[in-house]
């Protein structure tokens, strides 16, 4: 299966930024542990079946679930730490262009915040 779920909190750009203007450090730690816990989501239970060519080339398509407040541009900065954290764990190479093509994101209004990916092999 080339989908992956994402449990794990993350952070929108806005909070980001607040970060990096209050201290660069904890933005830094802050982007370390979001990748961390990605690259731990990618082995989990409910992942056990993402299974993707880590040489491949993909499409993704990402389902952004909840986040309800967060303006569109704000959610989607999210996937940097995602890809990441995806090529931290081993699953895939890398995420230049030579791996990833293009991004599509898909919202819905959700009480729980959580991200499907799926990765379409082109």
């Amino acid at each position: 299966m080339n989908k992956l779920i994402i449990k794990s909190k993350m952070v929108t750009l806005n909070e980001y930024i607040n970060y990096e203007r209050s201290n660069r450090f904890k933005a830094s730690a802050i982007k370390k542990k979001i990748t961390t816990n990605i690259k731990l989501e990618c082995f989990a239970s409910y992942n056990s079946e993402f299974k993707i060519n880590k040489f491949g080339k993909y499409d993704l398509l990402i389902h952004w679930n909840g986040w309800n407040r967060s303006d569109s541009d704000n959610i989607y900065f999210q996937s940097k730490f995602i890809l990441d954290g995806v090529v931290n764990s081993g699953k895939l190479i890398d995420d230049s262009k030579k791996y990833i093509n293009n991004i599509n994101n898909l919202r819905a209004d959700n009480k729980k915040n959580y991200a499907i990916i799926e990765f379409i092999e082109v």
